[in-house]
Formats: structure tokens, C-alpha cells, sequence
């Protein structure tokens, strides 16, 4: 099973003018993902949002 690329990502990125990510914090298991999104929302001085409910639980 392929993994999806950061390209789609990168590219709404560009569009965006903020992003609002559901994400605990922590770095990824296996790369990518949110914190990657994240981070590179961050770099590029996009305004982030980050949402994650106090009772909220990784599954």
C-alpha cells in the first residue's frame, strides 16, 4: 500500500491563509503527516491553529 506524499499538502499550503490542525503535539511515528504539516505551515509564516480537547485521546 502507497503512502501519500507531502506534495498535496505543500500545495494547499500555498493556498492557504491559515491552517487549523487537529494534532496532540507529538512528532510522528512514521514522519510526515500532521507535524510535518505543521511544521511547514510554520515555516512559511502561515498562521497556525492548533485544536487538540483536553479529554481527546490518541488511538
Amino acid at each position: 500500500m502507497r503512502r501519500p506524499t507531502k506534495a498535496p499538502y505543500s500545495a494547499l499550503l500555498k493556498r492557504a491563509d491559515a491552517l487549523v490542525a487537529v494534532w496532540d503535539g507529538q512528532p510522528p511515528a512514521k514522519g510526515g503527516g500532521t507535524a510535518a504539516t505543521v511544521a511547514e505551515a510554520r515555516a512559511s509564516g502561515l498562521p497556525v491553529h492548533v485544536l487538540w480537547p483536553a479529554e481527546a485521546r490518541r488511538g
